[in-house]
C-alpha cells in the first residue's frame, strides 16, 4: 500500500470550500527536462478556474522537488507522491481526489496553448460530454501561436467520432480533451498495460451524447524515442491492437450498436488473418471466434471467408495462396 502525501495551498480553508471548475491531471515520471515547460503552459492559461493535480509516480530524478516547488508558487497546484504504478495508476490516483466538474489529462512532457482550457470549455452544452482539439507533434522546440482566431466547433455523434475521425488507423487519446467528470463514475484507466487511452476511449464515448470537435491544434505532443509508445515489439503491438479491438467488439455488441460492432469486428478479423501465421495468434483467434459465434446468432449473418478461417484455418490460407497465385483479388 503506497503512501500519498498532499502538498496543498497555504489558504487551506479557501481551497476546501471553493471547488475548481476543471481538474487538470498530470502524471509525472522522470521528465525533469520537460516538466517545467509543461506546468508553466498549464498555469499560464487564460482560463483560471482550475486545479492542477501533479501525480508524481515514484520519479527517480528531480521531478518530486520540481512538483513541490510549484505548490509554493501557485495555490491551484496539488501534488501527490506515490509509489510507481504506471501511467494508468497515476491518472486513476488523480481521478480519485479531483474536485472539478470537468477533468482534463495532460502528459508531463507535452505543452498546451494558453487558451486550451478556455476554448475547449466554451463548447460545452447540455448534450456535449467532452470537447476535443487536434494535436501538433514536435520533437525539440516549438513556438506557440500568440493570437488565435475564434474557431467553430463541429458537434458529432459517437458513430461519427469513430468512423470519421478515427476510421483511418488514428489512435484516440485522452490528452487533447476536456471531459465532464461524471463520465469517470465507476470508470478508470486499465492498469498494468500500455495503450491506456485506446482501452478506455470506447467506454467513454459509449457514455456520451455528443462530442464537440475543434479542427485546430491546441495540444502539442512531444515525440521522444524513449517514450512508452515508441518501444514495443511488432508482435506485442499486434496482440495489443487485437485485444483492444476485441474489447470494443464486446462493448458494442452488448450495447446493440451494430454499426460500430461491425466496424471493429472487421478491423479485428482483418488484422488477425494478416498476422496469424507469422505471429502465432491462436489465442486471439479463439477469442474472436467466440465473438463471431455471437454475431452469427444475433445478426444471422456471416461469410464463407469467416467460416473457413475459424473452422479450417489451413484450408483458408491455401485458398488465399491460390487466389494470389492466379491474381484474383481477395
Amino acid at each position: 500500500m503506497f503512501v500519498i502525501q498532499y502538498f496543498l495551498v497555504n489558504n487551506l480553508s479557501k481551497s476546501l470550500f471553493k471547488m475548481p471548475l476543471i481538474s487538470v491531471i498530470v502524471p509525472v515520471y522522470n521528465v525533469e527536462d520537460y516538466l517545467r515547460e509543461c506546468v508553466d503552459s498549464i498555469l499560464n492559461q487564460t482560463f483560471r478556474d482550475f486545479e492542477l493535480i501533479l501525480v508524481d509516480d515514484g520519479s527517480k530524478d528531480n521531478c518530486p522537488s520540481i512538483c513541490d516547488e510549484y505548490v509554493k508558487k501557485d495555490e491551484r497546484v496539488v501534488v501527490i507522491h506515490k509509489k510507481n504504478g504506471g501511467l494508468s495508476s497515476a491518472r486513476n490516483t488523480g481521478l480519485d481526489i479531483h474536485k472539478g466538474e470537468f477533468v482534463s489529462f495532460i502528459d508531463s512532457d507535452d505543452i498546451v496553448d494558453k487558451r486550451f482550457l478556455e476554448i475547449l470549455y466554451s463548447a460545452f452544452t447540455a448534450d456535449v460530454d467532452f470537447t476535443m482539439c487536434k494535436f501538433k507533434f514536435f520533437s525539440k522546440k516549438i513556438i506557440l501561436p500568440q493570437n488565435r482566431e475564434e474557431r467553430n466547433f463541429e458537434y458529432i455523434s459517437e458513430n461519427d467520432f469513430w468512423l470519421r475521425h478515427f476510421g483511418g488507423g488514428n489512435k484516440p487519446s485522452c490528452c487533447n480533451k476536456i471531459f465532464k467528470s461524471y463520465i469517470f463514475d465507476r470508470l478508470r484507466f486499465k492498469e498494468g498495460t500500455t495503450s491506456e487511452d485506446e482501452y478506455i476511449m470506447h467506454h467513454i464515448t459509449s457514455r456520451c451524447k455528443k462530442v464537440a470537435f475543434l479542427n485546430d491544434e491546441l495540444y502539442f505532443y512531444r515525440m521522444r524515442d524513449s517514450s512508452i509508445t515508441h518501444s514495443r515489439q511488432e508482435k506485442d503491438v499486434v496482440r495489443l491492437k487485437i485485444s483492444i479491438l476485441l474489447d470494443r467488439c464486446r462493448l458494442y455488441f452488448n450495447t446493440n450498436n451494430e454499426l460500430l460492432f461491425e466496424k471493429f469486428y472487421m478491423d479485428c478479423f482483418n488484422l488477425l488473418i494478416k498476422n496469424y501465421r507469422t505471429l502465432s495468434l491462436k489465442n486471439e483467434r479463439t477469442e474472436l471466434k467466440k465473438v463471431y459465434i455471437l454475431k452469427k446468432q444475433k445478426y444471422n449473418e456471416d461469410s464463407k471467408r469467416e467460416r473457413l478461417f475459424f473452422f479450417n484455418t489451413r484450408l483458408f490460407y491455401l485458398f488465399v495462396f491460390l487466389m494470389k497465385l492466379f491474381g484474383i483479388k481477395i
